[in-house]
């Protein structure tokens, strides 16, 4: 094995911690939550930094949205629908704090597999390699089919899935936002 010199530190120039500015400081540290403590006092607790300081925004921005009778629309990943949000979402749809949904083609397959079999999200590493993700055959053949029968009838990709899950009997389809969307829009 090669054999290296070790660095040359000796022009190195160093300072002291306690005159470096620093983004962090335990006075942005997040607080304890008491029991029974609000969702105000809880979201006061959140750390300074980073989603601390975004999350009470946006909320506050939506609650501004809402009052104001502005949209709110959620733009979103698939995660959201992963992670069990979607009563969450269906919520504030049906309070109408939530307008409007776009979401993007993995949202479209995990929210329709969560309503016809109540699971989602394969593991891909072990689907991967054999060349099998994304290749459950339900799934496919149910949004492709919702598609191209909403299309006939000059409806987009949301409203014709919507529909189609509503119709569909699956047992699930109470937690499909284009299901929920589809009954909010016929208030």
């Amino acid at each position: 094995m090669k054999s290296y010199r070790p660095i040359d530190l000796t022009a190195l120039k160093t300072y002291s911690l306690h005159d470096r500015p620093s983004k962090v400081s335990v006075h942005d540290f997040a607080g304890i939550p008491t029991a029974g403590a609000s969702v105000k006092e809880l979201l006061a607790m959140l750390p300074k930094q980073l989603l601390g300081n975004d999350f009470p925004l946006l909320i506050k921005r939506v609650i501004d949205s809402h009052m104001n009778d502005r949209p709110v629309i959620v733009g979103m990943g698939a995660h959201v629908i992963k992670v069990g949000l979607n009563p969450v979402l269906i919520t504030l749809m049906e309070k109408k704090i939530i307008t409007g949904l776009a979401f993007n083609g993995a949202c479209i397959v995990h929210d329709t597999e969560t309503a016809m079999a109540g699971m989602t999200s394969e593991d891909v590493d072990v689907v991967l390699g054999a060349g099998e993700f994304g290749a459950a055959q339900e799934t496919g053949e149910f949004i492709n089919k919702a598609i191209i029968d909403g299309a006939k009838q000059d409806k987009g990709i949301g409203e014709s899935l919507g529909d189609a899950l509503l119709t569909s009997g699956f047992k699930y389809t109470d937690l499909s936002l284009p299901a929920a969307a589809r009954i909010m829009a016929s208030y």
